[in-house]
């Protein structure tokens, strides 16, 4: 199994997203894993110069994302799990935000942007369900969607005033 990390800012006003960067990296153990995911967000803060202050974490194991915390804790950098926006609540902020031009993409992140321009509407349900073939874009999706869902309310109810 693969997992994903994608990197995103808002401005101020959390009007506008940017998707910075991504990262993936296969399945390992456990202990490998938090390491990983605090080396990869470490050095996003230094290789951007920028202050991340809070991950969003996608998993069922709350057990992962306690240690997160305390992992964490010492970086200030807080770790909640992801908001459960369905597919669809997903799959709408995107296009509201791909069609507003409310969201831009970093040459870092080019692959998050492709994978947006290579999705698909699942055979006869366009525009209420995304295709999902276990392809790798949809988990880089969601790692991008779930990074915004933290905002997605504030940000939406801005787009549509």
């Amino acid at each position: 199994t693969i997992s994903h990390m994608t990197l995103v800012g808002f401005n101020y006003k959390l009007t506008d997203v940017a998707v910075i960067d991504n990262y993936t990296f296969a399945q390992v153990g456990y202990d490998k894993k938090k390491k990983d995911i605090l080396d990869k967000i470490l050095e996003w803060q230094e290789k951007y110069n920028i202050r991340i202050k809070c991950i969003s974490v996608d998993s069922a194991e709350q057990n992962f994302i306690y240690d997160l915390k305390v992992l964490f804790a010492p970086h200030r950098i807080q770790v909640i799990g992801s908001y459960k926006a369905t597919k669809k609540e997903r799959c709408d902020m995107m296009i509201i935000l791909l069609s507003h031009l409310r969201i831009k993409f970093t040459k870092q992140a080019i692959a998050v942007f492709k994978a947006y321009q290579n999705v698909k509407w699942a055979e006869g349900k366009i525009g209420k369900e995304r295709e999902d073939n276990n392809d790798v874009i949809n988990d880089i999706m969601d790692s991008c969607e779930y990074a915004i869902t933290v905002h997605m309310k504030d940000i939406l109810a801005k787009v549509r005033t």
